[in-house]
């Protein structure tokens, strides 16, 4: 406002200057003498607002702690220790794979609810590369029951690289664990090395970080209005060299709302997903809810002739957007960007593609959030046989990938089914234009089609009988058919078998002389009454127990 007035005010000086001036002027009359122009007071400047400084609630390296503060609290459940040696803070949590060991911080930090929490931490000795160490964040107070339930955690396992390896999980007040997100890392945790997690949270939204690598984005499920923080070990030994929490002030920014794709309401039940390249001219159809691009190193869109479309941002811009996009990466490079990319955009609904497995990996291990899918559609050596179908399967889940895309002579019902029993997703490529063909394709069963012509599927579809299936849903057995007899036994498997499994779930563990046995809890006080940890019994001693329900053997492997 200030420049605005000073600026007229000049405009009109020159302005009355100019009206006045006259180079003739013969009068001869004396200057009038007016009072000396009183100076008007400057205006007051606008102080600047100072820039808010996040305030640092704790700083801690150690060092100079010879005893745990009074203040922090340690649960009653701990199934270990935690004490300070050697200028560290050491949560010892080996005497129990799944009983925690934790420390609670102050008290005084139930009443805050945006921070961020570093941690330096090294894992110095693990029962199994299964066991974790974590950051518990928005916790409940030492009155709730059960005692700072429920509470949200960042999860890191010594097998950081597995599926699961990297977790935001859920404590519920029935002590059971609520997984909501799982990932992998791109390496597992050195025991020689000294890492960094991070948690910022604001409102509900949450990032998690390992040495300030961005691993998860999301929001949370849940509105805990508590705030309390924490460290937490089952099954190793955690070093933590420094603790700091800070103040987070400036919200995170949105994750990308979900892309309301077209419904097209057909009457097939579970009908495959129907994909486009993106067309030389024109626009795509209505009836493909995902368009493939080629993706290079500056993440433009490009055509099936190397044409750019357009940048990747303007098409994560695109408010008016319904389909989703396959984008086909060629190098690491463009890995690289993409991560960059991933800061200030969430990259989730992205399905990227590539013929070669181990870059697939590496887009995974740096986007963990996203979906791929292994290009197998020009490898025309690939035969039905079962050791080929296999190797897929091998390939694709390698490449940390569910999706692959089978070259044309593979598009069989027998291939696509015995890949999808195998938990693999078999998308089809194809240029058919014939709906004699587009049906042959269809009735394989695949999850998805990649064509030049999807309206000729979906006119398909959209004739068919209502409740269509196109595929045989899988129906698997949870432990067997515990409804029918005792769980993760051989006789609970076939019976879910004969009442039309299709696969059987179990779970195993090893005892202590090295054998594998199918048990779901860690001990056999449910299933048998018989109080004993299978890692710590031999096979000898497992064979003598029964079930409680039907007297029934524990199966071996």
């Amino acid at each position: 406002m200030k420049i605005t007035h000073l600026t007229t005010a000049i405009l009109l000086a020159l302005t009355l200057s100019a009206c006045s001036s006259d180079d003739e002027n013969t009068s001869t009359q004396p200057p009038i003498n007016p009072e000396e122009p009183t100076v008007p007071d400057p205006e007051p400047e606008t102080p600047e607002q100072p820039v808010p400084v996040p305030e640092v609630y704790l700083d801690e390296n150690f060092d100079q702690m010879t005893e745990i503060p009074a203040t922090w609290s340690m649960p009653r459940s701990n199934a270990g220790t935690v004490y300070l040696s050697e200028g560290s803070l050491f949560l010892d949590g080996r005497a129990n794979d799944t009983q925690m060991t934790s420390v609670m911080l102050p008290q005084e930090y139930q009443k805050l609810r945006n921070y961020r929490i570093d941690m330096e931490f090294a894992y110095v000795e693990r029962n199994n590369g299964g066991r974790w160490g974590s950051i518990i964040y928005r916790a409940a107070d030492h009155y709730a029951e059960p005692a700072f339930s429920p509470y949200y955690q960042f999860a890191i396992r010594g097998d950081a690289t597995g599926a699961s390896g990297l977790e935001l999980a859920l404590r519920q007040p029935t002590n059971a664990w609520n997984v909501l997100h799982k990932s992998a890392y791109k390496e597992n945790i050195d025991p020689t090395k000294t890492y960094k997690a991070t948690v910022i949270v604001h409102g509900k939204r949450v990032r998690h970080y390992i040495n300030d690598e961005l691993v998860l984005d999301t929001s949370l499920p849940y509105s805990l209005d508590q705030g309390g923080i924490g460290l937490s070990t089952a099954g190793l030994l955690m070093r933590v060299e420094h603790l700091k929490i800070t103040e987070q002030l400036d919200a995170l920014p949105e994750s990308n709302k979900v892309t309301d794709i077209i419904d097209h309401r057909l009457p097939v039940s579970m009908a495959p997903t129907l994909a486009q390249p993106a067309p030389l001219t024109g626009n795509a159809s209505v009836n493909a809810t995902h368009i493939a691009y080629q993706l290079d190193e500056q993440l433009n869109l490009l055509n099936a002739n190397n044409q750019k479309v357009m940048h990747l941002r303007d098409y994560l811009n695109d408010s008016n957007r319904r389909t989703l996009p396959l984008l086909t990466v060629k190098n690491e490079n463009t890995i690289t960007q993409l991560k960059a990319l991933s800061t200030n955009y969430d990259l989730a609904d992205f399905t990227f593609v590539s013929d070669q497995a181990d870059l697939l990996r590496k887009v995974r291990l740096a986007l963990p959030s996203s979906r791929t899918a292994l290009d197998y559609s020009r490898h025309t050596g690939l035969t039905h046989s079962r050791k080929d179908i296999v190797q897929i399967a091998h390939n694709t889940n390698s490449s940390l990938s569910k999706i692959v895309i089978l070259p044309s002579h593979l598009v069989k019902q027998e291939v696509v089914s015995h890949l999808q029993r195998l938990l693999i997703t078999p998308w089809a490529s194809t240029n058919t234009t014939t709906p004699v063909s587009a049906a042959q394709i269809l009735t394989t069963g695949v999850n998805g089609i990649l064509t030049t012509q999807p309206d000729t599927f979906q006119n398909l579809m959209k004739s068919m009988a209502p409740n269509t299936l196109l595929r045989k849903p899988l129906i698997t057995g949870h432990r067997g058919i515990p409804a029918l007899d005792d769980e993760n036994t051989l006789e609970s498997m076939l019976k879910a078998i004969e009442v039309g499994a299709d696969a059987v779930e179990y779970d195993v563990y090893i005892t202590k002389d090295g054998h594998v046995v199918l048990m779901h809890d860690d001990t056999t006080t449910r299933t048998t009454g018989v109080a004993r940890k299978i890692e710590e019994m031999t096979l000898a001693e497992v064979r003598e127990l029964r079930t409680l329900g039907k007297q029934r053997q524990i199966p071996t492997m």
